[in-house]
Parts: C-alpha cells; sequence; structure tokens
C-alpha cells in the first residue's frame, strides 16, 4: 500500500480508523471499479468478504487510498479521499448503513502494523471490538457523547482492563465491574468482552432517547452479566449495597456519569467504599489539574475530583492518556487510571474544587462558574460519604 500520496490533514494527528463510511458506492464488478485517474473525487467498491480482502484489493488500485468495509453487508467501498476527522458528515452520507460500516486510511497500514509489532505486548488488544449491534440500536448519535468517538480510547480501555483481569486469573469466583453513565453502553460491553467471569453493573438516569434501546441490546448479548439501574448516582449507588442481595464489591470501577466536580468525586467515593483493595478505577474526560490542554468544560469538574482522591489518598495513579485531538474538535479525549488504595485513614474531601491550570495560563476559578452551577442544584446541601 502507497505511502506516496500524503493525507490532506497529514500536517496534524494521523487518524487511522474510524467508523462510518465515507460515500455512497456502486458495485459494477471487479477492475473496471478502478479508474486510472487520481482525481480526489475517484471512488468504487469491490468484491469482498472480509476486511483483509477489502484492503489487499486496495493494493491493486493505484487510486484507491481509503477503504469503507460492512461485514455485516458483505461490502467494500473504496476512495481516492476521505476526511477521517469528521465522522458525523460521513455518517450522514449514508445514514442508514453506516453505522456497519468502517472506514480506514491505507496509507498507514504499513506504519501500524509495523508499530504493533514493535510495542505489541502478549494478550494486547490490536483490534478494536465488535460493538455493532449497539450502533445498530442506538443510531449514531452516541457516538458525539460517547468513549465510541475515540478508537484509541476503546483499545486503551480494553489493553487496561485486560491486563488487570490478567492478574486475577486465579480468581474463581465472578468479577464485579461498576460504572456511572451508561449512555448507550459502550463502556460496558467493553469491558464484557474481556473476560467472561465479569459482570457489570452500570448506574444512569437513562435520559438520552438511545440508552433504552441500548439496554435492551445489552440484555439480548449479555443477559444477567450487564445490569443497569436507573436513577440519580447520588442515591442510587448508595442504595444499590443497602439491599438484601449484598452485592458483589467492585474489582474494576468506571465514573463517566455527572460531570460536575460534587457528582465526578461523590460518584468515585461511593464506589471506592465498596470496592476491593487494588481495584482498577477508570475516570473520563480528565485532564492534568496542573498543565489542562483542554477547555472543555465537560473535562473540568472530573479533572478536580480526580485531584482531589488524589490528595485524600484512597487512589494511586497509574496512566493518564489522551487521544483523538482533531478528530473531535475542539478537544479530543482525556482519561485516567488507577488503583483503589486501602488500609489507611482517609482525609475528608473538601467542598471547594482545586483549580485547573490551563496551558495558557488561566484558572478554571470563575471560568466555567456558571457551567458547575447550572449543573450542580442536584448536590445543593449534599452531605459527603467517603471511605474513613
Amino acid at each position: 500500500m502507497r505511502e506516496d500520496h500524503a493525507p490532506p490533514h497529514a500536517a496534524g494527528r494521523e487518524v487511522f480508523y474510524t467508523r462510518g463510511i465515507c460515500g455512497v458506492t456502486t458495485f459494477v464488478g471487479g477492475r473496471a471499479q478502478c479508474p486510472q485517474s487520481q482525481l480526489s473525487t475517484a471512488k468504487g467498491a469491490f468484491e469482498a468478504a472480509t476486511l483483509r480482502g477489502c484492503l489487499r484489493a486496495c493494493e491493486t488500485c493505484s487510486a484507491c487510498a481509503f477503504v469503507s468495509f460492512s461485514l455485516k453487508l458483505q461490502e467494500c467501498s473504496w476512495f481516492a479521499d476521505c476526511d477521517l476527522h469528521d465522522v458525523s458528515l460521513m455518517n450522514q452520507s449514508h445514514a442508514k448503513q453506516a453505522v456497519s460500516f468502517k472506514t480506514w486510511d491505507t496509507r498507514l497500514v504499513p506504519k501500524r502494523r509495523a508499530e504493533r509489532r514493535r510495542g505489541s505486548r502478549p494478550g494486547d488488544i490490536k483490534d478494536l471490538p465488535d460493538l455493532t449491534f449497539l450502533d445498530e440500536a442506538c443510531g449514531n448519535s452516541p457516538r458525539k457523547t460517547s468513549i465510541a468517538a475515540c478508537p484509541a480510547q476503546i483499545v486503551d480501555y480494553a489493553n487496561a482492563t485486560r491486563s488487570y483481569l490478567r492478574e486475577e486469573l486465579a480468581a474463581s469466583r465472578t468479577l464485579q465491574a461498576c460504572e456511572t453513565g451508561f449512555n448507550c453502553g459502550h463502556s460496558s460491553a467493553l469491558f464484557l468482552e474481556q473476560d467472561p467471569r465479569l459482570h457489570v453493573v452500570s448506574f444512569d438516569k437513562f435520559k438520552w432517547e438511545w440508552s433504552r434501546p441500548g439496554s435492551e441490546a445489552m440484555w439480548l448479548k449479555y443477559g444477567a452479566r450487564s445490569q443497569q439501574v436507573p436513577g440519580d448516582s447520588l442515591t442510587a449507588v448508595p442504595g444499590h449495597w443497602l439491599g438484601p442481595s449484598k452485592p458483589p464489591q467492585c474489582d474494576l470501577i468506571h465514573v463517566d456519569g455527572g460531570h460536575t466536580y460534587v457528582l465526578a468525586l461523590q460518584d468515585a467515593l461511593h464506589f471506592i467504599m465498596h470496592a476491593r483493595c487494588g481495584a482498577l478505577i477508570v475516570m473520563d474526560d480528565v485532564c492534568d489539574p496542573a498543565h489542562c490542554t483542554t477547555t472543555n468544560v465537560w473535562a473540568i469538574g472530573p479533572s478536580q475530583a480526580w485531584a482531589e482522591l488524589l490528595r485524600m489518598g484512597v487512589v494511586r495513579e497509574t496512566a493518564r492518556k489522551s487521544a483523538c485531538e482533531g478528530s473531535l474538535p475542539p478537544y479530543g479525549r482525556h482519561w485516567v487510571m488507577g488503583r483503589v488504595v486501602c488500609g489507611m485513614q482517609a482525609a475528608a474531601p473538601t467542598r471547594e474544587p482545586p483549580p485547573i491550570i490551563y496551558t495558557d495560563g488561566r484558572l478554571s476559578t470563575g471560568v466555567h462558574a456558571a457551567f458547575s452551577d447550572d449543573r450542580s442544584v442536584e448536590t445543593q446541601g449534599h452531605t459527603w460519604a467517603w471511605p474513613h
């Protein structure tokens, strides 16, 4: 595959893969679909039943630079040009079927294969788990509000989960993941795909119109391994452990629900109170409080909450990540991982959140006050709970 023609956005961050399709093509058979023209509008289709076959067919066509492939539809389309940064535009061009397609920049395939050979660890996820069933159930809207918008984040979550669960291979018991923020269920499905012993309980208000279809799709695929608890997490999470059933402790925690300081911190603390020592904790939309590269208001509260968890001593940070910058304008995705610390007297949380320092020197204090006030009404007069 060729790398002599640089993609139009090569000056920015490379985007290798995304869901959706570049456009509509018509298959009329074989090589006739590969013109010699190098026009950016050139496109066509190949007869290929697998992604490998689709990529190999592209290698035989000098005009082919991008392929959109759907295993479900057994369709392989190729394009001379495509903007992988604009997922929504891609999906709108073929809306009803786009959710079953995945699109690759074929010029980056050799480079990525070499990177995998050099840097992969035994057991690492190399390809994205197939979550197409959720795309078909929920439509395209969740791709703007969930980890589904960032393939790199999906792979990182999967590798971190699988690596952690490998440490628990000797355990014959059921493993429990606890999360706030179900959305369409992409993160839940991602965790469940990593180990058949894992069960996930998700807490969410189910305010999105696609959350119910996502929940039904999760039940059909995973049955009792996937549990959703509707309601406000401030009461639903602690209430989950007050009943007579005595649910298991959390082996894995994912905090991606309310994005204010109080909500993100309290969700994390409620889970930590019912977590095993050393449990893996993942929090989405977190930047470095001392050097925040995003002005996305959704990252402020979780970033402050994570900084407070570290100050309290109940969490030890192990990794901080960011990806998909530019493909999700204007801020990309940021997340952080750590382990639950036990056996110590935890400091009490503070109601005044720590400030976020932006790369341009600004402080978050006051910059997002209106955002915090508008979305923190439910936490007014809230009494803190924490592991002490």
